[in-house]
């Protein structure tokens, strides 16, 4: 039988410490790596359990939170994906990531003063017509049309994407500005016209103004564009 006393046992137990140490990233990498393979096929349950192996070896990999955060999310358990995300804002709170995934998952949930929170966070880390896009919307839905048209003012200044024209012109209509709402409309839709949400938006906006013509062609344009080629629009 082999004993070992004295500075050779504690210089065994630093070996076998070090070994440990060296091998839980290695473990932890190997199951991230698995577990992202398993998410990109589609098999969800064992991309959950992998993962979770690989948090138990590595729970401060942001990594591995944003990989869980977005197998629950595709599982449809926006709920549990919050408790990774909000572990990702907490390892990573400088970046912009954290704050924007998980403003959207409480915007999808309906808590709009958390997204709220969130995106006004966003938009002190970065000056994107995403965030303001995100915060402006947040506003629409608790009621204060004023503060959203301001952010997507403030977005339209940035890049001008057609995603604010048309939220704007929303938020224009929700306060009877129909006249300005067509415009926003409009522009959304030279910039991108295969939306058929936008036309939908127009033609509400135009239908208000009277102008029932306007609003018949774009009624028709959207279900053009919503109907696949070669298959008559369903009634």
């Amino acid at each position: 039988m082999l004993i070992i006393g004295g500075s050779g046992a504690f210089a065994a137990l630093l070996i076998l410490f070090g070994l440990y140490e060296y091998s839980q990233p290695n473990t932890a990498a190997v199951s991230l790596y698995d577990a992202q393979r398993l998410f990109e096929a589609g098999k969800y349950a064992d991309a959950l359990t992998t993962t979770n192996l690989a948090l138990r070896n590595s729970r401060n990999n942001p990594d591995v939170h944003r990989l869980r955060a977005n197998i629950l999310q595709a599982m449809h358990e926006p709920e549990k994906a919050l408790v990774d995300i909000t572990r990702l804002v907490e390892l990573r709170p400088s970046e912009p990531e954290g704050y924007l995934v998980r403003g959207q998952t409480y915007l999808d949930l309906g808590r709009y003063q958390a997204a709220l929170a969130d995106y006004t966070k966003l938009t002190q880390l970065e000056h994107t017509s995403l965030a303001y896009v995100r915060r402006g919307i947040c506003y629409l839905k608790l009621k204060q049309p004023q503060n959203a048209i301001a952010d997507f003012s403030k977005g339209i200044a940035i890049d001008q994407s057609p995603e604010c024209f048309l939220q704007r012109g929303i938020a224009y209509a929700s306060i009877g500005e129909h006249r300005k709402a067509v415009d926003d409309f409009s522009t959304a839709i030279t910039e991108n016209p295969e939306i058929p949400a936008t036309y939908r938006a127009r033609a509400y906006s135009e239908e208000a103004i009277g102008d029932h013509a306007a609003a018949q062609r774009d009624r028709t344009k959207a279900k053009t564009l919503e109907t696949p080629q070669g298959r008559p629009a369903e009634l």
